[in-house]
């Protein structure tokens, strides 16, 4: 068993796991932060920073990122005060700079209070990715295709297929897209137009990709929502409470149990 410890959150005696991660302490307090990067199956990631929060001990104090901040015994921690929420805004400020016409970054700043900002874009008219990396950590973690990965650094850094190129590796799932907080990923699109230019006995059902449904073939061109194949997983995914049946990797149906295979 882990060691219990006790931690104080906004003035409340709280304990939890030594070294669990704030974000899972907040979520079972029923404490809620704005996150941008973080999914509860993947590895945190800490990189779009308007999860931050106050810690301090004693006199000394610093800002961390709530998602994968380990916490400690004797831990103070502010998650609503106003230099907390100033920090915040700031990094929530960088994002809309970069992503200005993005609407889910638009209307994510606005319910935060942020209407403008004073970061110009670093390309002409913005972008519409925030480098969040989660398209790439479910590629990873979770599909295991690692179709996906980061490229370069600073202002040039940006998310990427392996040389340039639409790679083997990627299936198709969507995950990537499901997690995207933003309208930047297109992956799913991009593999299912190469899917449907293959001929018909080797298009593969995409959930056959997923290791889900053996031997499955596409005969809809990839048109998943008229198919029931696609309707069973997704209101399986749903009962489960996953927002993609990628995450259910341990659920499958019997092929006699299917329906029509795509």
């Amino acid at each position: 068993m882990p060691d219990r410890i006790e931690i104080t959150i906004d003035n409340k005696k709280v304990e939890a796991e030594d070294r669990e991660f704030l974000i899972n302490v907040l979520n079972r307090e029923g404490i809620t932060i704005p996150t941008l990067c973080h999914h509860d199956r993947l590895e945190p990631y800490g990189v779009c920073r308007v999860c931050m929060v106050k810690v301090s001990w004693g006199s000394k104090s610093k800002f961390v990122t709530g998602c994968n901040y380990p916490v400690e015994n004797g831990d103070v921690i502010d998650t609503k005060g106003r230099d907390v929420k100033k920090i915040r805004k700031m990094s929530i400020e960088a994002l809309l700079g970069r992503c200005p016409i993005e609407p889910a970054i638009v209307e994510f700043a606005g319910k935060h209070g942020v209407m403008s900002s004073r970061f110009q874009p670093q390309k002409p008219g913005g972008d519409d990715c925030i480098l969040c990396g989660l398209c790439v950590r479910v590629c990873d973690e979770v599909v295991g295709a690692r179709a996906l990965g980061f490229m370069s650094r600073g202002p040039e850094r940006d998310i990427c297929m392996p040389f340039m190129e639409n790679p083997e590796s990627c299936i198709g799932c969507g995950a990537c897209s499901s997690v995207c907080p933003t309208t930047a990923m297109k992956m799913e699109g991009l593999k299912t137009e190469i899917l449907k230019s293959r001929h018909g006995d080797i298009r593969p059902c995409r959930y056959t990709l997923m290791g889900f449904y053996p031997g499955g073939v596409c005969a809809n061109s990839y048109r998943c929502w008229r198919c029931d194949i696609d309707q069973k997983y997704t209101e399986l995914a749903s009962m489960a409470g996953f927002e993609h049946p990628v995450f259910m990797a341990e659920v499958c149906i019997d092929e006699s149990d299917g329906g029509d295979t795509s």
